[in-house]
């Protein structure tokens, strides 16, 4: 899984010290998140809730790499 939350807070010139001091959310937990850690659920809601950002939008991952490849069936031939 991958972060843009330290992009879209240095775009929008967010300091990690908002979300700490309007939400409690641990001065060390948004370092973290900031560096790049995946948010639990909640802390995901309530920074893109904040950023006015669907959850996916600020972190994401290619699902297609989850999703396991099966050979197409082959079709029998009626008579």
């Amino acid at each position: 899984m991958k972060s843009r939350l330290k992009e879209v807070m240095d775009e929008r010139g967010i300091k990690q010290s908002h979300f700490v001091k309007k939400y409690g959310i641990s001065a060390k937990t948004m370092s973290t998140l900031y560096r790049g850690t995946i948010p639990t659920l909640q802390n995901a809601y309530i920074i893109a809730q904040e950023l006015g950002l669907p959850i996916e939008e600020i972190w994401y991952d290619d699902i297609n790499k989850y999703i396991k490849k099966s050979e197409p069936q082959k079709r029998e031939k009626r008579p």
